[in-house]
């Protein structure tokens, strides 16, 4: 239940750290969480036979998204520690799915697993899943359509008079398409730098102010500092969990 809708509620305090032993137990949870963190209107059509819901521009740059995150933060945790390969790729490939998806697992404390492995995390915090899954965060389909609004723009700048439009999948976006996730990505950004900068001001260090307002905004559930995968909430007080709970709600 908690894999499937990306919920990430366990029957243990450890959450899925607990079944570490049996890493075929990881493997088939972060398979789900990727599963789940497709449109499920493609799986409905897969039903039927029809295989075009995978062959989205959505999907495949979110599989792309989820592989290359998945070998990065796997590479750099082989690199620069002690354990095996498949150790580093079964908790890589484990926690991408589980943030990128939003689904909030967890099997490790990646916060010590370096920097770098903390800046790929926090792009698959911001990305999230794709749009009709149960996923969270701003959804690959909004990133698609802004980088090719950006392209569309320039193209504008540098020929004001060719005749070119914004396409996902062939088919033309209107304005208002456009103009709608503009204004979602804009709320999304100052929902989460009003939040930062409260929990900021309230004594909290700049990671975890960060991190906890990106958790909650994106319905993410873990982050870093002393929000990350092996703590909680509980330090917060009751006005700042009322803030972040707004921003779950927002």
């Amino acid at each position: 239940f908690a894999t499937i809708s990306t919920g990430g509620f366990s029957t243990r305090s450890e959450s899925l750290g607990y079944w570490t032993t049996n890493p075929w137990i990881l493997w088939t949870t972060t398979f789900f969480m990727f599963i789940s963190g497709i449109n499920f209107i493609a799986h409905i059509k897969i039903l039927k036979k029809d295989f075009s819901g995978y062959k989205s521009e959505e999907v495949i740059w979110y599989t792309l998204l989820f592989i290359v995150l998945s070998i990065g933060v796997s590479l750099v945790h082989f690199l620069n520690s002690k354990d095996s390969f498949f150790y580093a790729l079964t908790h890589g490939f484990f926690t991408i799915s589980s943030i990128l998806t939003t689904t909030g697992f967890a099997t490790v404390d990646y916060s010590q697993w370096g920097q770098t492995v903390i800046a790929f995390i926090f792009i698959a915090m911001l990305i999230g899943g794709n749009a009709g899954s149960t996923a969270g965060g701003i959804k690959v389909i909004r990133f698609v359509v802004m980088f090719k609004n950006l392209k569309y723009q320039i193209k504008k700048i540098l020929f004001p008079n060719a005749i070119i439009s914004v396409k996902i999948d062939k088919k033309t976006i209107s304005q208002s398409i456009i103009n709608n996730v503009s204004a979602f990505i804009f709320l999304y950004i100052l929902t989460v730098a009003t939040t930062s900068l409260y929990l900021f001001a309230n004594g909290y260090d700049t990671l975890t102010s960060l991190s906890a307002s990106i958790a909650c905004v994106g319905n993410i559930g873990p982050g870093f500092g002393h929000v990350g995968p092996v703590e909680n909430f509980a330090l917060f007080t009751q006005p700042q969990k009322l803030i972040l709970a707004i921003g779950m709600i927002i």
